[in-house]
């Protein structure tokens, strides 16, 4: 398992297989389910009852559980599969207390961002504003929601008060969302247009 805490994370593995026949084997080729998996031999021609390391990279940008299979071509015989497997997940998961804020009857509004941090040792995140055109945002601090107990267990919740208003110079929103990005999470979009349903 890895946990999330970059763009990208990379997950190596080297698998060690033999040569049991009295043949030499020769490896024509490789390949992988996926183009997020990458797969170095350490040799094409291996020798009776000598190994070749097969170095594969798994790499993820979100948190997953991902299968991936690798294709060893041998001349003359069957392809040696190979199943990697990798848990990529996020020490933080957030999302918005609200769909929408409404910046068109008001001049004003804000929505929470909530957080669930599954991993204490890690720092809470820093929230950006990916998007503002024709608004001003304002980012509050994380303040704790919710803390496990003995009863009612599972992670710690925090979260974050999130003001949006309009420029003064802006009589209109031009931007349909605000994207929020919270460190290690997805980012967040909330509708400036106002909404029936909160």
């Amino acid at each position: 398992m890895r946990d999330m805490t970059s763009p990208t994370i990379s997950l190596p593995h080297t698998f060690r297989l033999k040569n049991m026949s009295s043949a030499e084997v020769r490896i024509t080729s490789t390949s992988t389910s996926c183009s997020c998996t990458d797969v170095v031999c350490s040799r094409k021609l291996v020798p009776p009852g000598e190994e070749l390391e097969v170095s594969a990279t798994l790499r993820a940008t979100s948190a997953a559980v991902k299968h991936e299979r690798i294709w060893l071509v041998v001349e003359g015989g069957q392809p040696v599969v190979l199943s990697l497997r990798g848990d990529f997940r996020s020490s933080v998961f957030a999302f918005p207390d609200r769909s929408s804020v409404d910046l068109v009857a008001k001049d004003a509004d804000s929505f929470n961002v909530i957080l669930r941090r599954y991993d204490d040792s890690v720092a809470l995140p820093s929230i950006s504003v990916l998007n503002d055109a024709g608004m001003k945002v304002s980012v509050g601090e994380w303040r704790r929601l919710w803390s496990p107990t003995p009863l009612e267990p599972g992670p710690p919740r925090w979260f974050s008060r999130i003001e949006v208003s309009r420029t003064p110079s802006a009589n209109v929103v031009s931007a349909e969302t605000i994207s929020i990005g919270v460190e290690g999470a997805a980012p967040i979009d909330i509708r400036t247009n106002g909404s029936p349903f909160r």
